[in-house]
């Protein structure tokens, strides 16, 4: 199965359990999902090879963020099938427990996906502006994580620098919120048109906020 996602751990285990349990750093995981993940990824690492020979010619950049929608131009056998592949796979991993930073990539994975399969009928548009926000609104939640914990470190300093320095992050942090509303109500909407009949399990941390 791979090494263990949260600590890379190596991992041993027989496909006749349901669970295994990282001896390293005691996280808890889901055979058949870590199989479909590390299948899937190695899919779409194939098809991103593919697309970085030609087929398809797009910029890199940090975090998930959505993009222009490709064109309807035909794309080579090998890239749709590899991208098929993956989609696949990600239907069966996200239906099951991933750990938080496999459930951001394959939900990345699948927006990306289905951005380039729908306007050329392979995958239904609405399917990609879901999984597009729904990538969109877990890495608003990563960013919103990640600066309460900057502001609740900030916390042992003196109420005047406090004050100082924690001002344009809880501005920020003001901002994450509204904008996770919104998204919130988006993906809502959207999983209720779909109507999946098995809906991803994705863990949104911060959900109170």
């Amino acid at each position: 199965m791979g090494p263990c996602p949260v600590c890379e751990a190596d991992l041993v285990i027989s496909d006749q359990v349901e669970w295994v349990t990282c001896p390293g750093c005691g996280t808890k995981l889901h055979v058949r999902a870590q199989q479909a993940f590390a299948r899937t990824h190695a899919a779409y690492l194939e098809a991103e090879v593919l697309a970085d020979e030609g087929h398809v010619v797009e910029p890199r950049r940090a975090g998930y963020r959505a993009k222009a929608r490709p064109n309807a131009a035909p794309l080579d056998e090998d890239l749709v099938r590899a991208y098929q592949q993956a989609y696949s796979g990600l239907h069966v991993a996200l239906q099951h427990t991933l750990v938080a930073s496999q459930q951001l990539s394959g939900v990345t994975m699948m927006a990306e996906i289905t951005r380039r399969l729908a306007p050329r009928g392979m995958a239904s548009s609405l399917e990609a502006e879901y999984w597009t926000a729904l990538a969109i609104e877990l890495t608003v939640r990563d960013e919103l994580a990640t600066l309460e914990k900057t502001l609740a470190a900030g916390s042992k300093r003196t109420w005047l620098v406090r004050a100082v320095q924690a001002f344009p992050q809880r501005l920020r942090r003001r901002q994450l919120l509204s904008a996770l509303r919104r998204l919130r109500g988006q993906v809502n909407e959207l999983e209720k048109a779909i109507g999946f009949l098995e809906p991803p399990q994705i863990e949104r941390r911060g959900e109170e906020a």
